[in-house]
C-alpha cells in the first residue's frame, strides 16, 4: 500500500476510535495489527497460525432488521459461500444441498421456525428469550458427515475434505472470538492468494451483520 495512504487510514482510524465511531477494516497486508492493540480493538485473525475461530454457520440474532426468516436468509448466504468451494452450482444442485443445509441444522433443533434458535430456560428465570450461540450450531464438519451419506453429494464431501481434515480446517471450529466492540480488524494475511476468497466473503458477511442497526 502507498505510504500517505497508509498514514492516512491510521490517523483516521484513531480519530475515529477516539469518537466511538464503528470500524471494521480488512486487513490483507498486516499493517494494522499494532495499532489495533494499543485501540483495544479486536483482531479477527483466522488461517493455519491462528487460534482463533469464526464459526460460517453462525446465525446472529442481530443478522436480521426485523427478527424473522433467520434459516432461510442463512441458507442462501450458505449457498453463496459454497458456490466459491464447489464452482458455480446449478439449479438441481443449489436444491441439493439447500436440502443438506436444513438437514444439517434440523440435526441441531433449528428450523424455519424463528423460535428454534431461542433457547428454553426450564427454570423461568430470564424473562427475554436468549438466543442461541455459535456452540449450539453446525460446524463445517457436519456437514462434511450428511454430504457423504448421499451418493449424489459424494463430490461436494470431497471438496470439503481441506476444510474438514486438511488445510483449511481451521473453518471447522466454533467462533471463539469477542465481536462487541466498535473497531475490528479483519486479518485475511494468512490465507494466502489462493484461499483469499474464502475469508474475505466470511469477513464481509460478518461486517455487514455487525452493521445491522439495533
Amino acid at each position: 500500500m502507498d505510504l500517505g495512504k497508509s498514514f492516512y487510514t491510521k490517523l483516521m482510524i484513531l480519530r475515529y476510535r477516539l469518537l466511538n465511531i464503528e470500524q471494521y477494516v480488512i486487513d490483507p497486508e498486516r499493517e494494522y495489527e499494532k495499532l489495533a492493540k494499543n485501540l483495544n480493538g479486536t483482531i479477527l485473525k483466522i488461517g493455519p497460525n491462528s487460534n482463533s475461530y469464526i464459526n460460517i454457520f453462525d446465525i446472529r440474532e442481530e443478522s436480521i432488521e426485523d427478527g424473522k426468516g433467520y434459516l432461510a436468509t442463512k441458507i442462501a448466504k450458505l449457498i453463496g459461500f459454497f458456490n466459491l468451494i464447489f464452482g458455480e452450482l446449478n439449479e438441481e444442485e443449489k436444491a441439493i444441498l439447500e436440502e443438506k443445509l436444513i438437514e444439517c441444522y434440523e440435526n441441531k433443533n433449528i428450523t424455519f421456525d424463528d423460535n428454534s434458535l431461542y433457547k428454553n430456560d426450564e427454570n423461568k428465570v430470564n424473562i427475554k428469550p436468549i438466543f442461541k450461540e455459535s456452540t449450539d450450531m453446525p460446524v463445517m464438519g457436519d456437514l462434511y458427515n450428511i454430504l457423504g451419506k448421499d451418493k449424489n453429494t459424494k463430490k461436494m464431501q470431497i471438496k470439503l475434505i481441506p476444510f474438514v481434515k486438511g488445510s483449511l480446517n481451521f473453518f471447522n471450529n466454533y467462533t471463539n472470538i469477542e465481536l462487541k466492540n466498535n473497531l475490528i480488524i479483519a486479518d485475511v494475511y494468512d490465507l494466502g492468494e489462493e484461499n483469499l476468497k474464502y475469508g474475505m466473503y466470511l469477513f464481509i458477511d460478518l461486517i455487514l451483520i455487525l452493521l445491522e442497526p439495533n
